[in-house]
């Protein structure tokens, strides 16, 4: 019995194998991108993780020790720069030097044979700290300003402002008696001083 001819094979049985070829292909095209995403994803987080991360904070400098020295040296300059109170305009006004003896109390200033002040009706040292006692000794009964105020008549005991003050006797508002003087007023202590109105 003769043999049999070989079958060709039919187009149909070549479609299946050209297309499970097509579909590795795809398979493997789609694979290759998804890793190419992913290694493209991995690589922007890490960027974005290096870019997020905080640099370090500067260390604090550790503050500067108190200084405990004293101030004396600070509080002498600005004691050495504070001068007196001005003066008013009518201080400029030739005046007599304040005579020895005008800060202590109990002591008139002027010609020794005066008779001795009374002593304060009050302590001086109850006053403000900015107050002193002061009296002025005159021959005659006049109004005495203290740096340009009234502050009660002469031969009595007053309460002024304490420091170097310029002092005048006035007959009446505007009308001085003599040209005025500067007396330092001893704060929470009595001043003495002798002032006669000009002849």
């Amino acid at each position: 019995m003769p043999p049999e001819p070989p079958r060709h094979q039919s187009p149909r049985n070549a479609k299946p194998r050209q297309s499970s070829v097509a579909t590795w292909a795809i398979l493997a095209s789609a694979g290759a991108a998804i890793v190419a995403i992913l290694l493209y994803r991995s690589s922007q987080a890490e960027e974005g993780d290096a870019l997020s991360t905080p640099e370090a904070a500067p260390t604090a400098a550790a503050p500067a020790p108190e200084d405990d020295t004293p101030t004396s040296t600070m509080d002498s300059s600005a004691a050495s720069n504070t001068g007196p109170p001005a003066l008013p305009a009518s201080a400029t006004e030739p005046a007599a030097t304040t005579a020895p003896g005008a800060d202590h109390p109990g002591r008139p200033a002027g010609t020794g044979d005066a008779a001795p002040m009374s002593p304060p009706p009050i302590d001086a040292a109850t006053l403000l700290a900015f107050e002193g006692m002061l009296r002025v000794a005159s021959s005659e009964t006049l109004d005495v300003y203290v740096q340009g105020v009234k502050v009660g008549p002469t031969n009595e005991w007053l309460t002024a402002r304490c420091g170097m003050k310029f002092v005048r006797l006035a007959k009446a508002p505007g009308k001085w008696a003599e040209a005025g003087r500067s007396v330092k007023i001893r704060c929470q202590g009595a001043t003495d001083v002798r002032i006669e109105p000009s002849p």
